[in-house]
Parts: C-alpha cells; sequence; structure tokens
C-alpha cells in the first residue's frame, strides 16, 4: 500500500514537472539557467529557436551543455552582461541590448536574478525590437513636430541676413564700379558675418532633424550648442515675452561628449514648455528663463529655471511618463518629456525636476 501510494505521488509530481515544462517552453520569452562558470544548466526551447541557423547541425538538447559566449564571445553583449553581473554582488541585474541574430538586427530587454547563494541565475529575454522601432518612430515624429513648431521663426531668422546680403551685393557693385575697394571690402566682411550667421541657424535644425537613433558620442563645443539654442528659441520667446538669460560658467571652450541634436532637442523643449507655462500665469510679473551650465562633480549641469507657476505637487511623478500632458490635446502629445528624460538616461545622465509655486526647475545632468 505504502509502494502504491509513493509511486502515485511521484507520478504526480513528474505529471507535475512536465506541466510546467510545457508552460515554459511555450512561454513567448527566452528562459535560461545559468551557473557562475557562465555554464547552461538549462534553456527553454524559444532560446533554442532563437539560434536554431546558428546551431546549424548541433543537437540542440546538448544546448545546455554550452558555456556563454559558445557561438560567440567577442562583441556579445550577453556574454558581458552576464559575466558582469556573476563578478558583481548584485542579485538582480537587467539590460537592453542590440544584436545581429542571423543577419537581423534585434533588440532584447534581458532580465536576470541569482538564487542557491548567487551561484546560479535564472536570465529570461523578451524580443523588444518592434517596441523599439515603434519608440524611434515616436522620437522622430517627435522632432519634426519640433522642427514644425520652430520653422516660422527660422524662416524670418533666415530671412534678415538674406536680405541684407541682397542689399549689399548691390552696394558692392556700385563701390566697384566707383573704385571705392575699401567699402566693398567692408561690406563683404558684413556678407561674411550674415552668411556665418546663416550657416549656424541652418545646422542648429539639420542637428535637430537628424535620426540619431545609432550616432555615436562625440565631443561638441557648449559655445556652438548655447549659439543654436539662442536662434531657436528666439521666436517662441518673443511670442510668449519672454526672456532668457544665459549663464555659463565654464570656459570659453569647454565641451562634452554628447548627441548635438538630441541636448538641443532637450533644451528647446524645456524652454518652451517653460514659455507655455506662463500662459497660465496671471501675475504682472516679468517673464524670465535662466540657463545655467555649470559643473558639478565632473558631470555637466544645464539648469533651465524659471518663474513660472511651478507644476502641482500631484502630478509631478507623473510628467515623465509617456502621453501624460497638462495641455490640451492640439497642443502637445504628451511624448516632449519622458523622451527627453530617455535622452538623458541614453547619455548615461538624468533628468530632474525640482518645482514650487515660486517656479520651476529642470536639470539635464550629462556625465
Amino acid at each position: 500500500m505504502e509502494n502504491s501510494e509513493l509511486l502515485k505521488k511521484i507520478s504526480l509530481l513528474e505529471d507535475e514537472l512536465k506541466s510546467r515544462n510545457r508552460l515554459i517552453n511555450n512561454l513567448p520569452c527566452t528562459v535560461s539557467w545559468i551557473n557562475k562558470d557562465l555554464e547552461y544548466l538549462s534553456v527553454n526551447q524559444e532560446l533554442k529557436n532563437l539560434f536554431k541557423e546558428q546551431l546549424g547541425g548541433m543537437d540542440k538538447t546538448k544546448f545546455s551543455e554550452q558555456k556563454v559566449g559558445f557561438l560567440q564571445k567577442e562583441g556579445n553583449p550577453f556574454f558581458t552582461f552576464i559575466s558582469d553581473f556573476f563578478e558583481n554582488n548584485e542579485e538582480y541585474a537587467d539590460c537592453e541590448y542590440s544584436t545581429d541574430i542571423s543577419g537581423e538586427l534585434k533588440c532584447h530587454l534581458v532580465m536576470a536574478q541569482k538564487y542557491m547563494d548567487g551561484t546560479q541565475a535564472v536570465v529570461i529575454g523578451f524580443d523588444v525590437t518592434e517596441k523599439k522601432k515603434l519608440q524611434d518612430k515616436i522620437n522622430k515624429d517627435e522632432r519634426l513636430r519640433l522642427i514644425g513648431e520652430l520653422s516660422t521663426g527660422v524662416i524670418h531668422e533666415i530671412n534678415t541676413p538674406l536680405s541684407v546680403i541682397m542689399n549689399y551685393t548691390d552696394l558692392i557693385k556700385e563701390a566697384i564700379e566707383s573704385n571705392s575697394k575699401e567699402n566693398a571690402f567692408k561690406m563683404l566682411d558684413r556678407i561674411d558675418l550674415m552668411s556665418e550667421r546663416m550657416n549656424t541657424i541652418v545646422q542648429g535644425l539639420k542637428n535637430l532633424g537628424r535620426d540619431n537613433t545609432d550616432a555615436k558620442l562625440e565631443n561638441t563645443s557648449l559655445s556652438k550648442i548655447i549659439d543654436e539654442i539662442k536662434i531657436l528659441t528666439k521666436n517662441k520667446l518673443m511670442m510668449y515675452r519672454t526672456s532668457l538669460e544665459i549663464k555659463n560658467t565654464l570656459e570659453p571652450d569647454a565641451t562634452i561628449k554628447c548627441v548635438e541634436g538630441q541636448i538641443i532637442q532637450v533644451l528647446i523643449n524645456l524652454i518652451g514648455n517653460s514659455c507655455e507655462a506662463f500662459e497660465v500665469n496671471k501675475s504682472n510679473q516679468k517673464n524670465v528663463i535662466n540657463l545655467i551650465i555649470e559643473n558639478q562633480d565632473g558631470k555637466t549641469l544645464f539648469k533651465v529655471i524659471d518663474n513660472g507657476p511651478g507644476i502641482p505637487s500631484e502630478i509631478q511623478d507623473k510628467i515623465f511618463k509617456p502621453f501624460f500632458s497638462t495641455k490640451d490635446k492640439e497642443q502637445g502629445t504628451g511624448m516632449g518629456l519622458g523622451i527627453c528624460k530617455e535622452i538623458a538616461n541614453i547619455h548615461q545622465g538624468d533628468l530632474l525636476l525640482e518645482s514650487s509655486y515660486q517656479g520651476t526647475q529642470f536639470t539635464l545632468i550629462i556625465p
């Protein structure tokens, strides 16, 4: 009787194990169990299917006898992630990376949790390629929206130096005809100055409109970023009767490692939001936005501070969430600040909010 009960329990356990295995093998994500020696202890069917072409004729049941990186170790972001995970004292870690699988670029979100006193880990991976594509499209749409918003002011900014150039061209012809070379050279210098101004405007728009999805961080002149910000925000500042006061505490030739167009996008968004906040401010005070650039602990801080009505405390924790907006549907998508936060994170930095009834401060931190 005891043997019969024992066999029954074993049978039930076997059925439960098979059921769990079926569940794990049918999950729409990869699951693997790895030890501290980076050996695969077990993997689910989804992970085997993911690498079926690379596995070739190898028996897929022997996948679990391999080590992480047996297909490719050099330049393998998953190998780097797992190696670092077991070297650190963290119980949990996650990362998002892109890698080439069978000639197709895939983006994965991977999460790892240790067990057995940190000697083993269960690792779950999700294919977020489509989500990444959608995110990139939203980012592109937001950039285009921003360019469209700036276009009227930019056209005006280009027309001014263009008119100067056209007028001076006629005057130079007259100066040459009257043999007044000195005046001609002075006017040529003026044309050169106006041409440089137009180039700055065009470069600012190009940087803003460029697809920076896979752009590398490059040393960029802070002075150049400031010049482009001044030009690209000028029209909106005038529209909202707001003054922008810039204080750069760093050296004139200071640089930061960044994607230029993305930093410009963040700062234009923050300054634009401050301008719009003044619309609900019914006081007669002067509308002022301060852009303060300083160094703190080896990091560059861009502080955008306004003296507007502030952001209510009850919505401050939602302000960076996608699709959350305090504006009318016609005025905004609710993606601006969320994208700004993401850009800061891509730069290994952050975007912080401080707000009260006396105004709002956003601080963009770039290492």
